[in-house]
C-alpha cells in the first residue's frame, strides 16, 4: 500500500506537477496515477477541510469523471503548496506535509480568493474546542501545571485531554504536539 512519505514536488513552468517519491526519478503527475492520487485526496479532503471544499466547488465541472476531478484538486493543492524542489525538507513525510511559500504574483495582493484557504490551508483536527485549547497552550510552552491553573481543572484532567489528543493525533510526547502544531501551522 502507498504511504504518505518521503515524497517530493515541484511545479513544471508549463504548469504541471512533478513527483519524486523515496528519491526516486521524478514524474509527472497525471490523473492516470490512481493510487497517489486517490491517497492525497483523501487526505487533503480530511485533513484539509477547507482547502478541499474550496477546490471541489472550483472544480466541480469535472466531477464526472472522478479520476480527472480528483487529479486536479491535487494537482492545484501541490502547486500552491509545494511548488519548489527542496532537498533540505521533502514535501511529505510521515503523513506530515511541509508547507512552503510558493512564488505566486496573486500572492498578497487580494486578487486570489484562494489564499490562505488552499494556499497555506488551516489543519482540520478531530479535537473538541478544550482539546483545541489545551493543545495550543501547549504549544505556546505552558506545562501541565501552568494550563491546569489558567482553566482551572486538575492536572488529571489536562493529562486525560493531552492522552486524548495524543491518541487521536498518534503522537507520543508533548515534544511531538509541538513539533505537529508547528509543522501544520496551526493557530
Amino acid at each position: 500500500m502507498l504511504k504518505l512519505n518521503n515524497i517530493e514536488f515541484y511545479n513544471t513552468p508549463s504548469g504541471g506537477v512533478m513527483v519524486s517519491m523515496n528519491g526516486q526519478e521524478s514524474f509527472l503527475l497525471l490523473f492516470s496515477h490512481y493510487d497517489l492520487l486517490n491517497i492525497l485526496h483523501d487526505y487533503i479532503m480530511q485533513n484539509y477541510h477547507g482547502a478541499y471544499l474550496a477546490l471541489s466547488s472550483l472544480y466541480k465541472g469535472s466531477a464526472q469523471n472522478p479520476s480527472y476531478y480528483r487529479y486536479r484538486i491535487v494537482s492545484r493543492f501541490a502547486r500552491c503548496n509545494f511548488g519548489e524542489y527542496e532537498t533540505n525538507v521533502v514535501d511529505i513525510s510521515k503523513h506530515t506535509f511541509h508547507f512552503e511559500q510558493v512564488h505566486c504574483p496573486l500572492r498578497g495582493t487580494g486578487d486570489c480568493g484562494l489564499e490562505n484557504v488552499v494556499c497555506n490551508p488551516q489543519y482540520t483536527l478531530p479535537l473538541t474546542k478544550q482539546q483545541m485549547t489545551i493543545f495550543r497552550m501547549y504549544a505556546d510552552g505552558l506545562n501541565t501545571e501552568q494550563i491546569a491553573q489558567k482553566l482551572s481543572l486538575s492536572t488529571n484532567t489536562i493529562d486525560r485531554h493531552r492522552s486524548d489528543i495524543q491518541a487521536k493525533l498518534d503522537l507520543h510526547s508533548i515534544r511531538e504536539m509541538i513539533l505537529f502544531w508547528i509543522n501544520n501551522n496551526l493557530k
